[in-house]
């Protein structure tokens, strides 16, 4: 019994996240931009000055990593795909690539 032992291997890193229709917080951040929308008509500026608004368009800009990433369900695109005033902005055309357009490049 004195052969060679193998050492212990670490666990496996957990997949939060990682899995389809895998995006905690979807929705509650839905339902705030959806109130957002019925009452401005528009998407949430990045560069706000306004803390709610800017929280809010980051986390519009995490669905579409998410998107691209291909980790929204179908029924949470279509849910956000019926909201008026809704794009996918640079992520259009790219679910699921996992190459996220214009990544990188900054105005």
């Amino acid at each position: 019994e004195g052969g060679l032992a193998l050492p212990a291997l670490p666990a496996p890193p957990k997949l939060r996240g990682k899995r389809k229709g895998g995006f905690p917080g979807f929705e509650r951040g839905f339902e705030e931009l959806r109130a957002w929308l019925e009452s401005r008509g528009c998407l949430p500026w990045e560069r706000s000055a306004v803390k709610d608004e800017k929280k809010l368009a980051a986390w519009v800009h995490k669905v579409r990593v998410a998107y691209t990433d291909g980790r929204l369900s179908d029924t949470q695109v279509e849910r956000l795909e019926k909201l008026e005033g809704w794009n996918w902005g640079d992520a259009e055309g790219t679910r699921g690539s996992g190459a996220r357009a214009g990544a990188g490049a900054r105005a």
